[in-house]
């Protein structure tokens, strides 16, 4: 059951247009601007439900670069899925980009039940996906990190159209703990921290550095201090109470 509260209700309802209004400091150049307005083409027709009938093919494309993971989330199937662990080839996922890029593609998901960076080969991806001019969405638990892998990232040719969000589901460190399974906020947080000032000390215009908590029975009183810690110190903060559709697949 979702927290009944009103400035929980009016975040959902204001999430659209605060994301662009957040994401305004990032217009430097023509470029910026065209990614902010591919967003839109993306954002624009969900809201309005006619993503259908807008586009000829997929804007986005969801990839999952691995299925392995090194949590357990108490939301998550992972640890109860049948399906054999394994990481995708290189030359597979260089294939697929390949393709995508030419029937235009514009943004790729890099998520699903795994932990991307656990991926040999994740930064690679990454600068691949960027060296065809597409964007990517890479959702992580924030365990994996170290400072040669968050350089890497914001070398691959990051830019605004790029989102990294890490997954932080408390407010506290016993809340998200129990709920990832493993003892990994502290080290997440300072995982998070050190991205946030890398991207300063880089001058880098990109990626989009975001937070995301799935609101549950066993942090959804920690909602209103969730969005009170993390508020002004990334670009998003973003809620999401569709937990049992998110992980339904």
């Amino acid at each position: 059951m979702v927290v009944e509260d009103v400035s929980y209700h009016r975040h959902f309802r204001s999430v659209p247009i605060r994301f662009a209004i957040e994401e305004l400091k990032f217009l430097r150049s023509i470029k910026d601007l065209r990614n902010f307005y591919n967003k839109l083409k993306i954002v624009v027709p969900r809201v309005i439900g006619t993503f259908e009938t807008y586009y000829k093919a997929p804007p986005i494309l969801h990839i999952e670069p691995t299925n392995v993971c090194n949590a357990d989330c108490i939301c998550c199937p992972v640890s109860r899925s049948t399906r054999p662990r394994g990481h995708m080839e290189f030359s597979l996922f260089q294939k697929i980009i390949d393709e995508a890029s030419k029937i235009g593609v514009n943004s790729i998901f890099l998520f699903l039940h795994g932990e991307p960076m656990l991926h040999a080969k994740i930064i690679e991806m990454l600068r691949y996906i960027k060296m065809n001019g597409l964007s990517f969405h890479l959702t992580t638990n924030g365990i994996p990190f170290n400072e040669k892998k968050i350089r890497g990232i914001l070398r691959s040719g990051v830019d605004n159209g790029d989102h990294v969000s890490f997954s932080i589901q408390g407010a506290s460190e016993e809340v998200h703990d129990h709920i990832v399974g493993r003892k990994s906020y502290v080290k997440v947080v300072n995982n998070l921290h050190l991205f946030l000032e890398l991207r300063r000390e880089l001058n880098i215009n990109g990626p989009i550095i975001e937070t995301v908590h799935y609101i549950m029975p066993e942090n959804q009183h920690e909602t209103q201090k969730y969005l009170q810690n993390w508020t002004g110190i990334v670009d998003h903060v973003r809620l999401s109470g569709e937990i049992s559709q998110s992980f339904s697949e």
